[in-house]
C-alpha cells in the first residue's frame, strides 16, 4: 500500500476544513469566552466584586447564617466560592414558587450584595459551549464530534505541511489575500499546535465519555451518593437542607479533619441526602470534586472521603479533563492564555475554510460546494436551535407565580450576553454567506 502525497494528505486536509469549518469556529468561539466567563461575571455585575483577599471556612458559615437570618423562607442548596480572590461567597437558594436564585455575600461584611437568576454568564457560556444547550439531547454528541475533526485535521495539516517545525519564525507573508490569510493560518496553526492537540484530545475524552456513560455502564463518578459511581453510596433520605449554621460548622471541622489541606469551594446540603463538601488539596490539576467528603446530617458522622490521589489513573484523568480543556488550573492567567489561542483557533477554523472555499471555487469542485452548502446550513441551523433553547431556558429561570419575566439578572451581564449573542449571529450569517458567494 502506497503512502498518501503530499497533495493527497492536503486534499483530505481541505475537505475536513470545508465540512468542519463553520461549526468548528461556533464551537471555539464561545469556549474561548467560556475561558473567562466567571471574569466577566465579575467585570459586568458588581455584587460579585469583595475586596476579602481570601475566604476562611469560618466565612462560609457565616455567609451561610446571614442568608437564613434575612431570607428564612427560602431552601438553601449550595454554598460556592470562587478559585480567585475578590469574589463575592455564592449560596444558591430556591424561593417558594420560583427558580433557583444565587444570593452574593460579601465575605468581609457579611453584607448581601443581591440575588440574582441562576443565569449567569458562567453558565450560559458552559452550557452553549458543551452542549449547545443540548438540542433534542444531542448537543454533546454533535459538539464533541468535531474534535475528532479537529485532530483529524492537525494529522492531515502536518503530513503536508513538510518541516513546520522549522516554521515559527517565518512570520506571515502574500501577495495576495489567499496568500496572506494561508500564511497567518499555517503559522497560526504552528504555534496553536500544543493547544489545538489539547483541546481535540480533551474534546474527544468528552465524547468517550459521554457515550461510555450512555451506552455501556452508565457510570460519571468513582464514588458519589446519587446514580452513576462505581462505588455508589447508600442514598438517605434526611432532609437536610434546613441544617443550622452550628451543624455546618461542625461538618466543616470534620471536612477539614478528614483532609486536613483542603480548601472549600463548594458545600451542597443535600446530594443524595449527605452534607457534600468539595475543594482543592495539594493535588494539581483536577476539578473540586476530586476531593470530596461526605457527611451523613442525621447522626453528624462523616460517611465517607476521597482526595484525588487516591483515585486510579482512569479516575484521575477524568477529573483532569476539565481544568485542562479550560485552563482554569493557573487562575486568571492561564484562563487569558486560552483565551488568546481559542481566539488563534477560532480564526482558523474559518480563514482555513474561506481559502478552501476559493481553491475549490478554481476547481469547480461540485462534490465538495455541496458539502460546504451542507455545513454552513447546519451552522445556521444549530446556532439558531441552540439560541432559541437558550432563550426557552432564559424564560423559564424568570418564571414566577405571576407568569413569566426576564429573570433578575444583573444590567451589564444582560448586555454582554445580548451583545455577543448579536455578534456571533452577525458573523456566522455573513461568515456563512461570503463562504457560499465564493464557493459559486
Amino acid at each position: 500500500m502506497q503512502w498518501p502525497s503530499k497533495k493527497q494528505w492536503l486534499a483530505w486536509h481541505t475537505f475536513i476544513g470545508v465540512l468542519s469549518g463553520m461549526m468548528l469556529f461556533i464551537i471555539c468561539w464561545s469556549g474561548t469566552f467560556a475561558t473567562v466567563s466567571h471574569e466577566l461575571d465579575w467585570l459586568t455585575n458588581p455584587a460579585w466584586r469583595s475586596d476579602a483577599s481570601s475566604i476562611s471556612h469560618q466565612q462560609l458559615v457565616d455567609a451561610y447564617r446571614q442568608v437564613q437570618n434575612v431570607m428564612p423562607e427560602v431552601e438553601i442548596r449550595q454554598i460556592e466560592t470562587a478559585n480567585s480572590a475578590g469574589y463575592a461567597i455564592s449560596v444558591m437558594i430556591k424561593p417558594p414558587h420560583k427558580a433557583p436564585e444565587y444570593v452574593l455575600v460579601d465575605p468581609q461584611t457579611m453584607s448581601i450584595n443581591g440575588s440574582y437568576s441562576a443565569l449567569t454568564i458562567a453558565r450560559f457560556f458552559r452550557d452553549f459551549h458543551m452542549v449547545l444547550f443540548n438540542p433534542l439531547g444531542i448537543g454533546k454528541y454533535l459538539v464533541c464530534v468535531f474534535a475528532l475533526l479537529l485532530l483529524t485535521s492537525i494529522v492531515t495539516g502536518l503530513l503536508f505541511y513538510k518541516r513546520w517545525w522549522q516554521k515559527f519564525w517565518a512570520l506571515p507573508t502574500g501577495n495576495s489575500a489567499r496568500a496572506k490569510w494561508s500564511s497567518w493560518h499555517r503559522w497560526l496553526g504552528v504555534w496553536s499546535l500544543w493547544f489545538s492537540l489539547l483541546i481535540g484530545v480533551t474534546g474527544s475524552w468528552y465524547l468517550f465519555e459521554q457515550s461510555r456513560f450512555n451506552f455501556f455502564d452508565g457510570l460519571f463518578s468513582y464514588t458519589d451518593s446519587v446514580q452513576g459511581a462505581e462505588r455508589p453510596l447508600p442514598q438517605l433520605t434526611a432532609n437536610n437542607t434546613s441544617i443550622s449554621p452550628a451543624q455546618l460548622a461542625d461538618a466543616i471541622s470534620m471536612a477539614e479533619q478528614a483532609i486536613p489541606e483542603l480548601t472549600i469551594h463548594q458545600i451542597s446540603l443535600n446530594r443524595g441526602g449527605y452534607l457534600f463538601i468539595a475543594g482543592q488539596t495539594s493535588a494539581l490539576l483536577v476539578r473540586h470534586r476530586a476531593n470530596k467528603v461526605y457527611i451523613d446530617p442525621t447522626t453528624m458522622q462523616l460517611s465517607y472521603h476521597q482526595t484525588a490521589d487516591e483515585l486510579s489513573p482512569y479516575w484521575r484523568w477524568s477529573n483532569m479533563a476539565d481544568p485542562l480543556h479550560f485552563g482554569s488550573f493557573g487562575g486568571l492567567y492561564s484562563k487569558l492564555i486560552w483565551f488568546v489561542f481559542g481566539l488563534a483557533l477560532s480564526v482558523m477554523a474559518f480563514s482555513g475554510t474561506w481559502m478552501y472555499v476559493k481553491r475549490l471555487a478554481a476547481k469547480a469542485s461540485s462534490s465538495r460546494v455541496i458539502s460546504l452548502r451542507f455545513a454552513v446550513y447546519l451552522s445556521w441551523l444549530c446556532l439558531a436551535a441552540a439560541l432559541v433553547i437558550a432563550g426557552m431556558h432564559i424564560m423559564a429561570l424568570g418564571k414566577g407565580p405571576d407568569g413569566w419575566h426576564w429573570p433578575p439578572m444583573a444590567l451589564g451581564s444582560a448586555l454582554f450576553l445580548l451583545g455577543w449573542s448579536g455578534i456571533t449571529i452577525i458573523g456566522c450569517v455573513v461568515g456563512g454567506r461570503v463562504l457560499l458567494s465564493s464557493s459559486q
